[in-house]
């Protein structure tokens, strides 16, 4: 029988270590508040409407109504919705994210600006850096450097870098997605559903991933993370009515103001514009994806991890709308696409990890480039979905190799 010291030991070094990190994210934030950074780029960018809202909340009014502007004029913002939407000509449009938002951000909005941006900030970077950790220590643990190209992949990786700079939420929602894919795959099935739930934070880009993951657990475990789930979705839905039982109306109006927009969309929502084609191209195109994607799964019957691979690119090309900051959730991809090449070796795996630098580390910084001079994301939609043939391929390959 172990003695009690060897067994507290473990959780002991764990609660030290969770407190020098609760320390040092505390002291970031303090330092980064104290230094304008990153309130000085968050007000005129995504975050500012997160606080507008919140803010707006936490007074007890709307984020729907003129508070989210007052707000807006009261820190200077210049952010590009700091106007209604250009295209609709009806005014007092605001924003389109669901009431429970705001209400969960409510207590950023009685901060100053600099220090709810900057809490905001190290608070994505902790869940994504948590959520990196989780699954590479789940897929990557027995591929020699597997762990050391996933960090420098997801270092250079460019919607990364756009979150952290412009402070969309799209960071909390992919640390959720990849951390409920690593509990799951860790046979955490509650945990999972739990942080699938936080994904209704903004659903669209990850719905088909998290139906990926779903699909491939066992019944029991499938029912345990939809129970979880369920709880947070009825908690979300409940805060949300209690705030305000009228938000259901403003903020529909908003949902389908943004997508009558011509604004960027890095979905196959717009591929169309990418290749000066009529307009029913794109979700013809979308539908042929979706189709692919199910005849793959339903002919290969894939591993769960590969299946959920694949099911991240096609997720956010198939989103009604979507940015590059929202390609995120592909470092999930990145992951067990390195896993997968690593057990396949040899010169497979020197050209697999060549395929992926180029499709994760060229190709959103040479799409983000193209989309300043085209003004429009719309060939980041074929960047994002170019993941899809690669884990299908790399999948391929590690089917020839075990026969």
């Amino acid at each position: 029988m172990p003695r009690p010291e060897a067994s507290a030991s473990p959780r002991l070094r764990a609660g030290a270590v969770l407190v020098l990190a609760l320390g040092a994210v505390a002291a970031a934030v303090t330092i980064l508040s104290a230094s304008d950074i990153p309130a000085g780029t968050y007000r005129d960018n995504d975050f500012s409407q997160y606080y507008a809202g919140a803010r707006a909340v936490a007074m007890g009014r709307s984020p729907y109504g003129e508070t989210f502007w007052a707000v807006l004029r009261e820190i200077g913002s210049k952010a590009l919705f700091a106007k209604p939407y250009a295209t609709v000509p009806e005014a007092g449009l605001t924003v389109a994210y669901p009431l429970w938002v705001f209400v969960l951000l409510a207590p950023m909005g009685v901060l100053p600006l600099a220090l709810a941006a900057s809490a905001f900030l190290m608070a994505q970077l902790a869940g994504i850096v948590a959520a990196l950790v989780a699954i590479a220590r789940r897929l990557l643990s027995g591929v020699s450097g597997g762990a050391l190209v996933f960090a420098v992949v997801a270092a250079a990786f460019q919607p990364l870098w756009l979150i952290l700079v412009g402070g969309n939420l799209a960071g909390i929602v992919a640390a959720a997605f990849i951390g409920g894919v690593a509990a799951a795959l860790s046979g955490r099935p509650r945990l999972a559903g739990g942080l699938l739930g936080l994904c209704l934070l903004k659903p669209h880009v990850v719905a088909l991933a998290v139906l990926a993951l779903l699909v491939g657990l066992d019944p029991s475990a499938r029912r345990r993370a939809l129970a979880s789930f369920a709880v947070v979705a009825i908690v979300l839905i409940a805060i949300a009515f209690a705030s305000d039982p009228s938000w259901i109306a403003p903020w529909w109006r908003n949902l389908t103001a943004l997508q009558s927009t011509s604004g960027s969309n890095a979905t196959g929502w717009t591929i169309d514009r990418a290749v000066d084609a009529p307009r029913w191209t794109s979700p013809v195109a979308v539908a042929i994806v979706l189709g692919s994607f199910v005849v793959w799964v339903r002919a290969r019957r894939p591993a769960s991890a590969t299946m959920i691979a694949a099911a991240t690119p096609v997720s956010i090309f198939a989103a009604p709308h979507a940015w590059s900051y929202d390609a995120v959730p592909l470092l999930l991809s990145v992951a067990v696409l390195i896993a997968i090449f690593g057990r396949i070796g040899g010169r497979a795996r020197a050209l697999g990890l060549a395929a992926i630098g180029a499709l994760a580390i060229v190709g959103p910084w040479a799409a983000y480039a193209l989309a300043f001079r085209r003004g429009g994301e719309e060939w980041t939609a074929v960047a994002i979905l170019a993941f899809f043939p690669l884990v299908v391929l790399a999948d391929t390959l590690q089917r020839r190799m075990a026969t």
